[in-house]
């Protein structure tokens, strides 16, 4: 088990007990401090989870939300979701760069919505590279195979 994994065991989460034994064990297991920065970055950022009801995908600072959009509701819930995700990154003071976020309408039904944060509607896009992998609204590799 590494410093990480040891961070979001659900069984030690949330008590002072866990917080000592997670810091005894990673100065034990991590041979640099780079090590236990990265640590305390995810657990600092593991409970923006609950701030919202869509699913959330987070690796490194890099965040993505989605859900199925079929209705105005639906619309409106992943609005207080992005409105959520703010209002925790004022709260913490890990501001998003809303510049850089946009939005990928998938399926052939999507109403593509206009979304925005902080005021700043995003930009919605066709395609985006993410992680050297460009990926394409349609799910199709094409775009993807062709840029290697």
């Amino acid at each position: 088990m590494n410093c990480s994994e040891l961070a979001i065991r659900p069984e030690t989460k949330g008590s002072t007990k866990w917080a000592m034994f997670w810091l005894e064990r990673c100065i034990e297991w991590c041979s640099s401090w780079i090590c236990i920065g990265s640590t305390l970055f995810v657990i600092y950022i593991n409970d923006t989870d609950d701030s919202v009801a869509c699913k959330i995908l987070k690796f490194a600072d890099d965040t993505k939300i989605y859900r199925v959009v079929k209705s105005a509701d639906d619309i409106d819930s992943f609005r207080g979701d992005l409105y959520n995700l703010v209002s925790w990154s004022k709260d913490w003071k890990m501001l998003f760069n809303v510049e850089k976020c946009k939005v990928m309408h998938f399926g052939y039904n999507n109403p593509h919505a206009d979304y925005d944060m902080q005021g700043i509607y995003l930009e919605s896009v066709f395609e985006e590279k993410d992680l050297g992998v460009t990926m394409s609204n349609d799910l199709k590799w094409e775009n993807s195979v062709v840029r290697l």
